[in-house]
């Protein structure tokens, strides 16, 4: 019994306290697409439908024949399992997760793919058209061939490099680099640290810098079998090379000084 007065409280709190607002962007049916998935479940975590049940049911895969609640990992699949899947409640939750959806879809191709499910609000049934979608054979190997280019060291095929901060950020390089070797672990098998760490070395083709010569030099020396590491040493001695813009500076030379403006009255 204090158990359950004790778990009825902390519930009754957690109700009161604020949610965590999640914002899932524009949907993307590529490399992005199992992003934009786990920001989708997390965002419906955090958000509860009319008998506060957390609105992740409504997109919840099926279980496997002679699953049971008894199987649950956790409180989570333990409560979403449990709710029906028809009635008023559940339309009523359906139509909350199919504004999400549509306005994660709006304005891009993939709303034509859903359009239908507009007129029963339909946010299960649009997802899991969007699931078939971008997890079938051809869209897997699609991303697999993205994933093949991005890491290539052709630049006409696709091939990422980073020559310049201020054009493509390392950031960006980088993150281009660990989604593609994601994608290809997810589908094939992991790439060795030492290869990746050598890919994202080839890749930096900045002329003329001493600083990221010997700072690519000492990654493969220190480095090689540390792809985090190597990430975190080579994203400092970029930082240190190219130093931020003064912010609002104009191209074509420097600002014009007040004087120059040769206004009367000051």
């Amino acid at each position: 019994m204090r158990d359950a007065i004790r778990q009825c409280t902390v519930d009754e709190s957690e109700k009161d306290s604020d949610k965590v607002e999640i914002k899932i962007g524009k949907i993307d049916t590529d490399l992005g697409w199992w992003t934009f998935k786990e920001k989708l479940s997390t965002k419906l975590e955090n958000m509860s439908g009319l008998e506060g049940t957390p609105l992740v049911y409504i997109i919840a895969p099926a279980k496997p024949a002679g699953w049971t609640i008894l199987d649950a990992v956790n409180d989570l699949e333990r409560l979403i399992y449990s709710v029906s899947l028809t009635g008023i409640v559940f339309d009523k939750d359906n139509a909350k997760v199919w504004a999400v959806i549509q306005g994660a879809t709006m304005d891009t191709s993939s709303y034509e793919w859903i359009r239908q499910y507009d007129l029963r609000k339909d946010g299960r049934g649009a997802v899991q058209a969007l699931t078939l979608m971008c997890e079938g054979a051809g869209a897997n190997n699609k991303r697999i061939l993205l994933s093949t280019r991005i890491i290539s060291l052709d630049q006409n095929q696709g091939g990422a490099f980073f020559q310049d901060e201020y054009m493509y950020s390392f950031e960006k390089y980088i993150t281009a680099l660990q989604q593609a070797f994601t994608t290809i672990e997810r589908y094939r098998n992991a790439t060795a640290p030492e290869t990746m760490v050598q890919r994202m070395i080839d890749g930096i083709r900045v002329q003329n810098s001493l600083v990221l010569t010997m700072a690519k030099e000492h990654v493969i020396n220190t480095f090689m079998g540390d792809w985090l590491g190597a990430v975190s040493h080579m994203s400092m001695k970029v930082a240190s090379h190219f130093p931020p813009r003064a912010a609002g500076k104009r191209k074509g030379g420097d600002h014009r000084k007040v004087s120059a403006a040769d206004r009367k009255g000051g």
